[in-house]
């Protein structure tokens, strides 16, 4: 018998998001998909699947050489960063 609950599973959304965000395209339509996972998440988990989702999907380490969907990308440097407003900023 299959699950009765809303939304959707933990697992099932964190892979999508990890296919969503490691894919070229609009970096705003990326991020309406990857919030409305999100949200499907919640609704079936709670509140901390959110915490954990967007934690997951927006940061990443800086090592290497990083896109964001256009051009080559570029090198971030050590630490951790965050991609808000159009900005890289370094947590």
């Amino acid at each position: 018998m299959s699950d009765q609950r809303p939304g959707m599973d933990y697992s099932d959304v964190s892979k999508r998001i990890k296919r969503i965000v490691s894919a070229p395209g609009h970096p705003e339509a990326k991020k309406n998909l990857v919030e409305s996972l999100i949200n499907q998440a919640t609704v079936r988990e709670g509140e901390r699947a959110k915490i954990l989702l967007t934690q997951e999907s927006l940061s990443f380490s800086g090592r290497g050489t990083k896109q964001t969907g256009y051009g080559p990308g570029k090198k971030l440097g050590a630490g951790r960063w965050r991609f808000e407003n159009g900005k890289w900023k370094q947590l």
